[in-house]
C-alpha cells in the first residue's frame, strides 16, 4: 500500500507508486492506495478555495492505468482528524488491512496534531511484520515536487515548469460541448470543454496538443470567460485545430495538453480586433510548431 494524497500524480507521487508496484510484482497481492477526501487541506482550510489537478475520472484512470488495484479514500471528518497517531494505526491499518508492505514519504505525518512520524510507523511496522519504505521528496531544479508548486506554476502561466514537477504536460480532459459557434463565425472553429481544473490555468492563450481516440492534433487554446462576447465567468476550454480540422466531435472525450503560454486574456473592442488578434494566436502556435519539427 502507498499513501499519500496522489492529488496531480507528479514525480513525488510515481517515486512512491513505482516502488509499492515493485512490491506487488515481488510479493503478489494487490497494490492499494490510500488517500482521504476531503482533501485534508480543503478540511482544516474551509475558507479557502481547494481545487484538485484534474477530475476525478481522470484521475481514476491515472491510478489504474499505474496498476494501482485498490483505491481507499478515508473520509477525512472532524472525529477522524483528532485521532491519535497510536490511534489511527491500530484501527485503521492494523484492524481492518492485511498489509505486506507498506510505502509512505519519509517525512510523512499523521494524527491528531500529526504527532505520527515516519519513526512511530517503523516501530509498528516491525511489530506486525511489514515491510516498510520511505520514500524521500523529489526535487527538480532545486525544487520540491508537490501540487501546491505546480499550482503556482500554472497560475503564472509557467506550464512548461508544471511539466517538469508532474513528468508529463498539464492537461484537461472532457467531453466536447456544443457552443455559441462564435469561433466558426470568425473563421477559428474551437472544441469546447468545461471542467473545474481548468481553474488551475492563468487566463489566456496556450500552444497545445488535443488528443482525440486516435489522432493527436497541433492546436492554440483560450482559457478563460471571453470577455469580448460575454461577461459569464464560467471557465472555458476552447481549443482551434490548427490544420484546417472540420470534423464534429460533439459528444466524444478528447484531452487538451498545454505546452507553452501564448497571452494573457484580453478584452478587445470590438469582434474584428478579437479576429486579428486570434490570427496571431494562430500564427504564434504554427511557428511553435515549425521550430519543434526543425523546420
Amino acid at each position: 500500500m502507498a499513501v499519500g494524497n496522489f492529488d496531480g500524480l507528479h514525480l513525488g507521487h510515481q517515486k512512491l507508486l513505482q516502488k509499492a508496484l515493485s512490491q506487488k510484482r515481488l510479493l503478489g497481492g494487490n497494490l492499494a492506495i490510500y488517500s482521504f477526501t476531503p482533501h485534508p487541506q480543503a478540511f482544516f482550510q474551509a475558507d479557502k478555495k481547494h481545487t484538485y489537478l484534474e477530475n476525478r475520472e481522470t484521475w481514476y484512470q491515472r491510478l489504474k492505468d499505474f496498476g494501482v488495484d485498490i483505491l481507499i479514500e478515508e473520509k477525512f471528518t472532524k472525529s477522524f482528524s483528532e485521532l491519535s497517531a497510536q490511534e489511527f494505526l491500530l484501527k485503521y491499518w492494523q484492524s481492518s488491512l492485511h498489509l505486506k508492505s507498506l510505502v509512505v514519504g519519509s517525512d510523512f505525518k499523521f494524527g491528531f496534531q500529526r504527532t505520527g512520524d515516519f519513526s512511530m510507523i517503523q516501530n509498528w511496522a516491525n511489530d506486525c511484520d511489514i515491510q516498510l519504505f520511505g520514500i524521500s521528496p523529489v526535487m527538480i531544479n532545486n525544487n520540491r515536487v508537490s501540487t501546491s508548486k505546480i499550482k503556482s506554476y500554472l497560475l503564472e502561466g509557467s506550464v512548461f515548469e508544471a511539466s517538469q514537477l508532474l513528468g508529463r504536460p498539464f492537461s484537461i480532459r472532457g467531453q466536447v460541448e456544443p457552443g455559441h459557434q462564435k469561433g466558426r463565425e470568425l473563421g477559428f472553429p474551437t472544441l469546447n470543454l468545461r471542467d473545474f481544473s481548468a481553474e488551475n490555468l492563468k487566463r489566456g492563450v496556450y500552444i497545445t496538443l488535443v488528443r482525440g481516440a486516435f489522432d493527436v492534433w497541433n492546436s492554440v487554446t483560450n482559457v478563460g470567460v471571453r470577455p469580448t462576447i460575454h461577461e459569464k465567468s464560467i471557465t472555458l476550454v476552447e481549443s482551434h485545430i490548427l490544420d484546417g480540422f472540420k470534423d464534429n466531435l460533439y459528444g466524444q472525450n478528447i484531452e487538451v495538453e498545454f505546452l507553452s503560454f501564448v497571452r494573457p486574456e484580453m478584452k478587445f473592442s470590438g469582434l474584428e480586433s478579437l479576429k486579428l488578434q486570434i490570427a496571431s494566436d494562430v500564427t504564434a502556435a504554427e511557428n511553435y510548431f515549425k521550430k519543434k519539427q526543425g523546420v
